[in-house]
């Protein structure tokens, strides 16, 4: 509950795939809260129009058009790219491993989470990316440089 409720009031760029994440424990919390509010007509006449004022309340000061519209054009050209470019069982590494997902090829374990915040930190260096890109035999490497590029540019080395 607490991932959705961030997602809907981060002030900064809302990426539809990290909602789609939080949907389905949403939809459980939901749930019951629907069927506690329907418990009672009363309950309701009062939960009801309570509900859709702190949903207001909550999307208002962040609530911009243009993020409901957003579509993400890149990722499937990316994902075909990476399949006609390697084999299945090839490993890829990534500022995104979403693209791993969706191209269906592995990444070395221990690249798989590579967040900013792990390489402003130090925690992952240029030396562990190299070391894990010739352990595994990384057939190809996809660097991030448009504007959301946060991954590997922060590395500290």
């Amino acid at each position: 509950m607490g991932y959705f409720v961030f997602l809907v009031l981060i002030p900064g760029h809302f990426y539809l795939c990290y909602l789609a994440l939080a949907l389905v424990p949403f939809s459980f919390f939901f749930d019951e809260g629907m069927r506690f509010i329907n418990s009672s007509k009363k309950l309701r006449s009062y939960a009801i129009p309570v509900v859709i004022i702190l949903v207001l309340l909550s999307l208002a000061p962040t609530f911009n058009l243009r993020k409901l519209r957003a579509y993400d054009k890149g990722t499937r050209a990316l994902a075909s790219y990476v399949r006609d470019n390697t084999a299945a069982p090839d490993y890829v590494f990534g500022d995104e491993p979403g693209i791993n997902f969706y191209a269906r090829r592995p990444c070395p374990p221990r690249l798989v989470d590579v967040s900013r915040a792990m390489t402003e930190s130090g925690q992952i260096t240029s030396g562990d990316i190299e070391s894990q890109c010739e352990r595994y035999k990384v057939k190809l490497i996809l660097i991030e440089r448009g504007k959301s590029a946060h991954h590997l540019k922060n590395l500290k080395d």
